[in-house]
């Protein structure tokens, strides 16, 4: 019986272990998003596109996160206050890709965006 307690215990003390780093990074209420914009193909970067998050609600905070696509059509958002979100990409001559989403605290988002031609 002893052997079954010391083996219970141990177990939770495992699970314990396990879930602290979790709970700690639970706390920061930030969340985090890429992903790569291409045009008209999954081959064809779109380097320097405007990627856009603008917040809805008051939550997420007032205003607008912009980046800029690098040479590889990645972008990069670090440390976004959780909530609601307009994301929007743009580049001249094409068709602009927008949708709302929910930015999760402690979560990392990635949108791959594959842009049309306007017509």
């Amino acid at each position: 019986m002893r052997t079954l307690i010391d083996f219970a215990m141990a177990a939770l003390v495992a699970v314990s272990v396990l879930l602290s780093p979790q709970r700690a990074c639970a706390q920061s209420g930030r969340g985090w998003m890429d992903g790569f914009v291409m045009r008209e193909s999954a081959t064809k970067a779109a380097a320097g596109v405007t990627v856009e998050l603008t917040a809805l609600t008051p939550r997420s905070g007032s205003g607008k996160l912009i980046a800029k696509a690098d040479e590889r059509g990645e972008y990069k958002f670090k440390e976004i206050p959780y909530g609601d979100y307009q994301f929007r990409v743009s580049s001249e001559g094409y068709e602009p890709y927008q949708i709302e989403l929910y930015i999760m605290p402690d979560v990392q988002t990635r949108i791959h965006v594959l842009l049309k031609k306007k017509k």
